[in-house]
């Protein structure tokens, strides 16, 4: 019996060392529209939608990478260098709620700030 206890342990270590979390976080902006950041590694992405309530609904999809640490934020940017996402740094594998997400858009140095919580999968 100690021998099958030490066995599942054992195995739950090692599922525990080749487990990778997965932040997500979901924000709200003023008025319907949401924004979701899933920060995972190479696979992370920044989803956008003005919102369900909105007949004209524009839903944008984009992969984004780290792009630079600073001592307070993570900062991703799109792959096609359109919008920044800079994220608290104690959020990132953490579950929270109450924080700000700040979005930048590049083009027009438009900055939207969102009230988030996040997840961690």
């Amino acid at each position: 019996m100690i021998r099958q206890i030490i066995l599942v342990l054992g195995l739950l270590f090692l599922v525990a060392l080749n487990a990778e979390a997965r932040t997500y976080i979901q924000c709200a902006g003023q008025a319907s529209d949401r924004v979701v950041v899933n920060l995972d590694d190479a696979a992370s992405t920044l989803f956008m939608t003005s919102g369900v309530d909105d007949p004209d609904e524009v839903r944008v999809l984009k992969k984004i990478k780290l792009y630079n640490e600073t001592e307070k934020s993570f900062e991703y940017m799109s792959v096609d260098e359109e919008i920044m996402v800079s994220v608290p740094r104690h959020v990132v594998g953490n579950i929270l709620n109450g924080f700000e997400v700040i979005l930048t858009f590049l083009d027009s140095e438009y900055e939207y700030k969102m009230s988030c919580y996040s997840n961690v999968f």
